[in-house]
């Protein structure tokens, strides 16, 4: 693997805004494929793009919040495939299961008894592969977003110390798939009790 990034960050308003923005590229060679009776390092892929973000962070007596928004552009690219690429592995185009966009939401509220977290993330659509046609046929892989919410709160504060949690997983219930014909877990609920001596 070959790779370099370049970036700027800046801060603003005290450090109450902090941006940034990084260029990256990587180049993968020596990719093993399967080719009867065994395996070959003879794949070649590439992929680059640009990730940025900016975080707001604010104090204000005891609380403290932060705001985290972020976003990724990759483009990838199957260069070399030997003769064995097929569908999964096209020379030219975009590889399977690499969206070109994602991106994240998260925000946090913080106070010495207890921690909210919002986390929404973003995934643009991706191709994969439908096993279910001879031969197999690229399709794609639908855009989603999935939220998930967590929250700690100290009962007993000192030493000991209780705390009590909630983490709610995809909150809103999306319906998405991360591969082809195989759908993942609704929305899940864990809870749970920290002692601490």
């Amino acid at each position: 693997v070959e790779s370099w990034e370049a970036g700027v960050d800046q801060n603003f308003l005290d450090d109450v805004i902090e941006a940034n923005v990084t260029y990256f590229h990587n180049s993968y060679d020596n990719l093993i494929s399967f080719i009867t009776p065994t395996f070959f390092n003879i794949q070649s892929a590439k992929s680059e793009g640009v990730e940025s973000s900016i975080q707001i962070t604010k104090l204000y007596r005891e609380f403290k919040t932060s705001l985290v928004l972020s976003h990724t552009y990759v483009e990838t690219k199957a260069l070399v495939s030997g003769g064995v690429g097929g569908t999964g592995f096209t020379e030219g185009e975009q590889l399977l299961r690499r969206p070109k966009h994602r991106g994240a939401v998260t925000f946090n509220l913080n106070h010495p008894r207890f921690n909210l977290n919002w986390n929404t993330t973003f995934q643009g659509e991706s191709l994969d592969r439908d096993f279910s046609k001879t031969p197999d046929v690229r399709v794609p892989l639908p855009a989603y977003a999935k939220t998930d919410l967590a929250v700690s709160v100290i009962i007993l504060k000192g030493a000991p110390e209780l705390r009590v949690f909630t983490k709610i997983e995809n909150l809103f219930d999306a319906k998405y798939e991360e591969v082809y014909g195989f759908s993942t877990a609704g929305i899940k609920i864990l809870s749970g009790v920290g002692y601490k001596f």
